[in-house]
């Protein structure tokens, strides 16, 4: 493991069967870039994001993959909050 970086292992260990955000608000350099984003996302679903370009496609995606975190709302995993383990 090269120096400086996380270990890539996760504290949660479950299977993850829903991903839930519930409000969630992402603001960067006081520019608010997602506004109270309610989307649950279950295991086995098939799911298509669209928009035009600038609209938060990827910012919605780091918020799920835990890139970049939400100034406001909860994430969940298994109805678990993200914070809690994460």
């Amino acid at each position: 493991m090269k120096q400086g970086k996380k270990n890539s292992e996760s504290v949660f260990t479950e299977k993850i069967e829903t991903v839930e955000l519930d409000s969630v608000v992402v603001e960067k350099n006081g520019t608010e870039l997602l506004h109270d984003i309610d989307l649950k996302l279950e295991k086995g679903k098939k799911y298509l994001l669209v928009g035009a370009n600038g609209c938060g496609k990827s910012t919605l995606l780091k918020v799920l993959n835990r890139n970049i975190r939400e100034k406001d709302g909860v994430v969940k995993i298994n109805g678990k909050i993200c914070s809690d383990f994460l």
